[in-house]
């Protein structure tokens, strides 16, 4: 039997708790010959293909990203709980479908270090094990506490990669959750590709 259930995080001690790391590769033409007009056009021309690369933007009046192909939207599902945005893998690995959801609360300003500590409190008092700190990231300029961990809730174990972020006197708190067969490297591949994506509306 293949569990489709979306398992979101309860917040015990945090109203909520967030990586848009992308690289600017850029060409440098050392040649005298270049014309303004010409840099012109290049920008020009690699502000369009930005912006179509936004057109499968998914989000809400606060931010964006971008879905992994084959992921569909479940915000609408009862299980998804106060996450305003949730999206899952069609295809199932194991008996667990890899998924995303966003939870957003206002709150005070908080540091990484203690959104870190704060995360990693709620997740061992809910039950998690393995819990532990990676690397902050940051989320589209804003650097972020990324915390892991594993659980079993409901019969089914999975694994879950969150990232932490303050923006706009709001917290969001972005969870991933993938089969416990999955390799981390693919767990951060997946994960990581969706924070690049990100994007303050707001």
């Amino acid at each position: 039997m293949t569990f489709r259930r979306l398992l979101v995080l309860p917040l015990l001690l945090l109203a909520a708790l967030l990586v848009g790391c992308g690289s600017d590769d850029s060409d440098s033409d050392n040649s005298s010959t270049s014309s303004d007009s010409d840099s012109q056009s290049d920008a020009a021309d690699d502000e369009d293909a930005k912006q179509e690369d936004r057109d499968d933007a998914v989000g809400t009046d606060d931010f964006s990203f971008i879905a992994p192909d084959g992921w569909e939207d479940i915000s609408d599902d009862p299980t998804v709980g106060r996450a305003e945005i949730a999206y899952r893998d069609e295809d199932a690995v194991g008996s667990f479908a890899a998924n995303v959801n966003v939870i957003r609360t206002p709150g005070p300003k908080m540091s990484v270090s203690d959104l870190e500590e704060a995360g990693i409190a709620e997740l061992e008092a809910g039950g998690f094990q393995d819990v532990r700190a990676d690397d902050p990231y940051k989320v589209d300029g804003v650097r972020s506490a990324v915390v892991s961990s594993t659980a079993t809730q409901q019969g089914i174990t999975y694994q879950t990669r969150q990232y932490y972020a303050q923006y706009d006197g709001a917290y969001y708190i972005i969870t991933f959750s993938f089969s416990p067969d999955e390799d981390e490297d693919e767990i951060i591949d997946v994960s990581e590709s969706v924070i690049d994506s990100w994007r303050w509306e707001s």
